[in-house]
């Protein structure tokens, strides 16, 4: 609202700020030639950048109170979870498959700008936690090979809350997975020979029941850097997976009777006459194309795991 004081058939000429009390208020006056004051405008401050800076941060605040109280739905319901897994008898609660299935799925659905990494980092973080509070799991390195490379991805992938053992040597590993129902182990990736051709060992009766069920991390492309090992973890498919298979082959015939029995592998390491198989898709130990393979020559084959990547 402008207050007319004089007005100038001149026209302005010049305006400046004052304090006029007995308005209360700030005001512009203008000036034209000769004629003193012409008009009062009232003025109204500017919204500057701490006034939207502090908006911005009462936003932020209260959608970090509606997030809270999400996490604690979330939190609720993961408490059922442990509850019918104890009823059920389940001793190793990770399900490497589930999480990858689950974070394709996020991943996939996030509204455009959200950074795939942070939707990793975020729920990666929320499932460790969650694990926790099911049943802890104790988490075992071998001190042999790049102790410091395999402590690190059993704390990004664990939390760095999660319980680290370690042990001297991969066989003292294995021996304690065999005796801890619900430990597992982060081991280095297979390979040809050194600590990481531990692989081989799992043909021995003793190691019958551990698996690799992952491969860590999770998220990348490439190789991975570490196996996630353990005993009595139900083996599950996430889609795109790859299988690992053991078997007797002095005669190079393991790879020629898979694949006549229509099913994609290719030797991958070899130490003397035992094998280390991968295999296309998600491969049970029941699939009804092995006993094509064993009559076309395929000995002594184990399924030891399988893994998904994101």
């Amino acid at each position: 609202m402008h207050l007319l004081a004089r007005t100038s058939p001149i026209g302005l000429h010049h305006a400046r700020k004052e304090r006029v009390p007995s308005l209360g208020q700030t005001v512009r006056r203008f000036y034209g030639p000769g004629m003193g004051e012409t008009a009062l405008n009232p003025v109204t401050p500017a919204a500057g950048p701490d006034t939207a800076m502090a908006a911005a941060r009462a936003e932020i605040d209260a959608i970090d109170q509606k997030i809270l109280a999400l996490l604690s739905d979330r939190v609720r319901a993961n408490e059922d979870i442990a509850a019918a897994k104890i009823a059920a008898g389940v001793t190793m609660p990770l399900r490497p498959a589930r999480e990858v299935t689950m974070l394709r799925r996020l991943i996939a659905e996030a509204p455009q700008g959200v950074d795939p990494d942070l939707i990793f980092d975020v729920w990666r973080a929320m499932i460790a936690a969650n694990v926790r509070r099911q049943k802890p799991v104790e988490v075992v390195v071998p001190d042999g090979g790049d102790v410091v490379r395999l402590f690190d991805t059993a704390r990004r992938h664990f939390s760095g809350a999660a319980r680290i053992t370690r042990l001297a040597e991969i066989r003292d590993v294995l021996n304690h997975l065999t005796e801890n129902p619900s430990a597992a182990a982060i081991l280095p990736w297979p390979a040809a020979s050194g600590p990481a051709s531990w692989w081989a060992m799992l043909t021995e009766r003793r190691y019958g029941k551990l698996n690799i069920i992952a491969g860590l991390p999770m998220r990348g492309t490439g190789e991975p850097e570490a196996a996630l090992v353990a005993p009595g973890a139900t083996l599950e498919a996430a889609g795109e997976d790859r299988t690992f298979g053991l078997a007797f082959d002095p005669h190079h015939r393991s790879v020629r009777a898979l694949n006549e029995a229509e099913m994609k592998a290719h030797e991958t390491l070899r130490v003397r006459e035992t094998v280390l198989l991968e295999l296309e898709g998600f491969i049970t130990p029941g699939d009804p194309r092995l006993p094509a393979a064993i009559r076309h020559g395929l000995e002594g084959f184990r399924v030891v795991g399988s893994y998904a990547r994101i």
